[in-house]
């Protein structure tokens, strides 16, 4: 069922992708300049496949280049309605990881809605502040001035940075997301270790393949940019419930 359990995951999903960038990219504006969020995409264009990429990267675009104060008003609407689009998604994930732990939702409706807020509100939190690691850490290597090439360096410490947060969103995950007896955190660790490496070795491959071989804008034509997500959040969470099901 895994297969399928992803693919509901991968819908909602894609209908929270634009609020949650929304969202993203106001909370981000209001400590830091909106702009240094545009390059740091480029850490995901060696993940995303090249139609999938194109579709965030345009949107991301789109918003980093209204003004600011269209930014901080936005905030709110953004935020609402993604709190809408993105809780669903995430009470996707929670359905799923009951099913890849076989257990039966025993929490209280209330309880169940605040794990989903909580964990949306977590996931947006942490994007913002591993966007700035990201714009910061290129920034402390250059007043370094190591010797060598800093470019490649700076690119493989974003990339390495982006798995280490991985990591920890997985182990949150799987700790709380499940309807369970609380797991101490090394009954989450290998499955974390292990879905992090399968999606970054899928999702690479999965770039590659569409970006060589298959062309969803031939295929799907206009629709070629969202099948090109979906089928990259359905790589992505059947990674995490396969590691679900290792732990």
């Amino acid at each position: 069922r895994m297969s399928l359990a992803a693919a509901g995951c991968a819908f909602w999903a894609t209908l929270a992708l634009f609020p949650a960038l929304s969202t993203l990219i106001s909370v981000y504006g209001l400590a830091f300049d909106p702009a240094t969020v545009e390059p740091q995409m480029q850490v995901l264009a060696r993940l995303l496949p090249p139609a999938a990429f194109s579709l965030i990267g345009a949107r991301v675009h789109q918003l980093v280049s209204q003004p600011p104060g269209t930014l901080t008003f936005s905030l709110v609407l953004s935020f609402l309605i993604a709190l809408y689009s993105a809780t669903t998604g995430t009470k996707s994930i929670l359905a799923a990881l009951n099913l890849a732990y076989e257990e039966t939702e025993a929490r209280s409706i209330v309880r169940y809605q605040l794990t989903a807020l909580g964990m949306t509100l977590c996931a947006v939190l942490a994007a913002v502040v591993g966007i700035a690691v990201l714009v910061l850490l290129p920034l402390a290597l250059n007043f370094l001035e190591l010797p060598g090439n800093q470019k490649v360096l700076a690119q493989l410490a974003s990339l390495g940075v982006l798995l280490v947060f991985v990591v920890l969103a997985l182990s949150l995950l799987y700790r709380f997301g499940p309807s369970r007896s609380r797991a101490a955190w090394r009954w989450v660790t290998p499955g974390s270790l292990v879905a992090t490496l399968m999606w970054f070795l899928a999702s690479a491959a999965f770039s590659y393949y569409v970006g060589n071989w298959a062309s969803y804008d031939a295929t799907y034509g206009p629709l070629g940019a969202v099948a090109g997500v979906m089928m990259w959040f359905w790589v992505t969470v059947y990674a995490v419930l396969l590691g679900a099901e290792l732990n």
